[in-house]
């Protein structure tokens, strides 16, 4: 009986020892997990994350879906998306240290994307905790750090929601670093509500503050985010007679993290002040890290020791080398007949809310390449492009302008100073320029 007992727990000790420390994935489940994570470690922020220098790395890909093949960003998003639908397919042994999480839906700033997170738990309580009174004086005093994270974690309630979009409390878990964070983030503030631009025929904001350079009027006329909140209430801080010169002082005592944590891979951008003692450890503990990041890109293990980290079990995987041997695309005949519709479909769903105008161009040059013609050849500036586009909108709104201005002349309480459609004109002169 002692034998029969003895047999079973040694059976069932196999089991758990096989289930805990011998998770084997599919080669195809392996190839894109390599390209998740080397997406997510070489083109952002995720290995700071891993060694527990920067709390949260966010990403995103689009919630709709877009066709630009051969786009690097397009890629990125493919992989981050395709990775995220693997790791919540799989039941992996995942550990407590680790989260991988995105949303159900659309961020409430970032309105075409799904937000991706990498967290490391300890490191993000710790910071929040750290810097406790900053969160609650924001999201309320009942706060806890545990609270945040189980908020920032549930997939209907996106990322800026949850953190009321405060750029000081989104910098700090970002690992900007506190002071970092309220210097920079009250930079970003004014910058958001200096070159907003507000309804006609309201003056933009800007020109308030005194004279402005030809390159800021620019900005103010084609700059637009009606999917970002611009607070036009702004008061000079502490200290300070007006904004322009808090943006001055602002301006001379900020610079970007570091050149080697900009120019390197993977890059760690952020805003830090400049000269500050305190500050300096940090960013050479970032330069440090951001090496020992690149060696494990480098290394022939790279997606087994990134799996045997952030899990709760030893992961088989094949070698690098095996990997890129593998074509992980495997068409059958049904799949490759569907490919033109599903292309088709995708570059519709591209260019559909375009302009009439590009639509047609778009549709003469694919006939055009499908007879086997070449078209004249010619290059598009894109800040051009898109400038253009705003103009289309500039000019509807400014004749709705003009026709209340019309209105308003044909009442004798009101008194007419510029010309009617002396607007229109002055939009044309500017699309001119283009």
């Amino acid at each position: 009986m002692k034998k029969i007992i003895t047999s079973f727990v040694l059976v069932l000790l196999g089991i758990l020892n096989f289930s805990l420390f011998a998770y084997e994935l599919s080669i195809e489940d392996q190839i894109i997990f390599e390209k998740f994570f080397r997406t997510l470690f070489e083109h952002s922020e995720g290995g700071y994350v891993l060694y527990g220098k920067k709390p949260v790395c966010i990403n995103g890909y689009h919630a709709k879906e877009h066709f630009f093949p051969g786009s690097p960003r397009y890629e990125h998003m493919v992989y981050f998306k395709e990775g995220m639908r693997l790791w919540k397919t799989l039941d992996l042994p995942k550990n407590n240290t680790f989260i991988l999480h995105d949303y159900d839906i659309n961020d409430s700033l970032a309105k075409a994307y799904i937000h991706l997170l990498f967290i490391h738990r300890e490191h993000f309580l710790k910071t929040v905790q750290e810097n406790i009174s900053l969160f609650q004086y924001v999201l309320g005093p009942e706060l806890t750090p545990e609270l945040l994270l189980q908020k920032l974690t549930d997939p209907k309630i996106p990322f800026h929601t949850t953190l009321k979009n405060d750029k000081v409390l989104i910098g700090i878990i970002l690992g900007f670093g506190t002071q970092n964070s309220l210097f920079g983030s009250r930079y970003e503030n004014i910058q958001d509500m200096l070159f907003g631009t507000e309804s006609p025929p309201l003056k933009p904001i800007l020109e308030r503050s005194g004279p402005v350079q030809k390159m800021f009027k620019d900005m103010l006329i084609f700059t637009d985010h009606p999917s970002i909140s611009v607070d036009f209430s702004l008061i000079p801080s502490f200290g300070f007679d007006n904004i322009p010169e808090e943006m001055r002082l602002l301006t001379s005592k900020l610079e970007i993290s570091s050149e080697k944590l900009t120019r390197n891979t993977p890059p760690f951008f952020f805003t830090k002040i400049k000269n500050d003692n305190k500050i300096d450890p940090f960013i050479v503990d970032l330069e440090m890290n951001q090496e020992k990041i690149n060696q494990l890109l480098q290394s022939e293990n790279f997606l087994s020791e990134i799996l045997n980290t952030i899990l709760d079990s030893e992961v088989k995987v094949h070698q690098q080398s095996d990997l890129k041997k593998h074509p992980l695309l495997a068409f059958g005949f049904e799949e490759v007949n569907s490919l033109p519709l599903i292309v088709g479909k995708y570059i519709w769903d591209s260019i559909k809310d375009e302009e009439e105008t590009f639509i047609d161009a778009f549709k003469t040059g694919m006939q055009e390449a499908n007879s086997g013609r070449l078209m004249q050849s010619c290059t598009t500036d894109h800040n051009v492009y898109l400038k253009s586009k705003v103009l289309s909108q500039v000019k509807a709104n400014l004749k709705q302008v003009d026709a209340i201005f019309s209105d308003l002349q044909k009442n004798g309480h009101y008194a007419c100073q510029v010309p009617t459609n002396s607007t229109i004109k002055y939009l044309k002169m500017v699309t001119a320029q283009f």
